[in-house]
């Protein structure tokens, strides 16, 4: 390891404009668009060496079915995220559900047990989820960390939700949600008693 379990810990949970940064941002893509157009249109000075431009406008083009595709894939996550919390919410208490609108979502638990349960069950089942235990979140707060990404099918959420549901309808979680002060009510939906 290269760095102390406090560093990664750190890292893992605080670092994701480091990991999530794979897409240039707008402000990156609107400097090399006027660029070009500037150099296109002979509006820079020279500045010691000749800079040769051509076939600008189908850079221009690439830029913008890059950013058509972008928009394409954000719409495509944010329907999916939308997706999981609906469907996590109607089968498990709200206060379960951690209040975010990004594609990283939380399943929260109290204790790290429960949520090193939870995701090692996810895990097995083929998810790929992170407890985030504390103290890197305050006691109480501790949850599995879900990320949803453009690769993802609306199937893949659904039989996620499902495994998330199936796990808490089992002994194992009803016995955590127990823990929470939730239980099942007499219409069988999992609520905060």
């Amino acid at each position: 390891m290269l760095c102390s379990e406090t560093t990664k810990n750190y890292l893992i949970n605080y670092a994701r404009p480091l990991i999530y940064s794979t897409f240039l941002s707008y402000s990156s893509l609107a400097s090399i668009k006027c660029a070009y157009q500037m150099l296109s249109e002979g509006k820079t000075e020279e500045v010691g060496f000749v800079v040769l431009v051509t076939d600008v406008t189908s850079r221009f083009d690439y830029i913008d079915s890059t950013i058509d595709v972008y928009h394409q894939l954000q719409r495509h996550v944010h329907a999916l995220t939308r997706r999981f919390r609906e469907a996590v919410g109607a089968k498990l208490p709200r206060e379960v559900l951690l209040t975010s609108t990004s594609p990283i979502q939380g399943i929260v638990l109290q204790g790290n047990l429960p949520v090193r349960t939870l995701a090692a069950n996810l895990n097995y089942l083929g998810y790929i989820v992170k407890p985030i235990a504390s103290p890197t979140v305050p006691m109480g707060r501790e949850r599995v960390r879900i990320c949803l990404h453009g690769h993802n099918t609306v199937e893949e959420v659904d039989r996620l939700v499902n495994a998330i549901h199936a796990f808490f309808v089992g002994d194992e979680g009803k016995k955590i949600l127990e823990d929470m002060g939730a239980g099942t009510r007499k219409d069988g939906v999992l609520a905060m008693l």
